[in-house]
């Protein structure tokens, strides 16, 4: 099984996760009406936090600057062998994670009703 079906079997079980195409091809996953990141075929992960976690993850070693959209929180993983697969699985997941309380926090703000991010 390659990289790319590994994290699609981790990332597609977790509760509330939809898999979708992603814009420029490969494969997105989404939770709680946001992406919380997506591969692309060549073995890259990408995905968007927030600018302060991005620019700590690229200072910590655990990700790179997005190739595109830099200083904007987006970072990319390269995918080319077993550890990185473990990293990228952490990465989907603190997205994940982030996502879920993103939705805890706007449900608390709006009473209990849900609101989607499109963004």
């Amino acid at each position: 099984m390659d990289a790319t079906e590994q994290i699609r079997q981790v990332v597609g079980a977790w509760p509330d996760v939809t898999e979708e195409p992603a814009r420029f091809g490969g494969v997105g996953f989404r939770a709680h009406g946001r992406e919380i990141g997506h591969l692309h075929a060549g073995g890259v992960a990408d995905f968007r936090f927030p600018a302060a976690i991005g620019a700590l993850l690229v200072r910590e070693g655990k990700a790179r600057p997005h190739h595109t959209v830099r200083d904007s929180g987006a970072v990319s993983l390269p995918i080319h062998d077993r550890d990185a697969i473990a990293d990228a699985l952490a990465l989907f997941r603190l997205a994940f994670d982030l996502a879920v309380a993103s939705r805890g926090a706007c449900d608390h703000a709006t009473g209990g009703e849900r609101q989607i991010d499109e963004g």
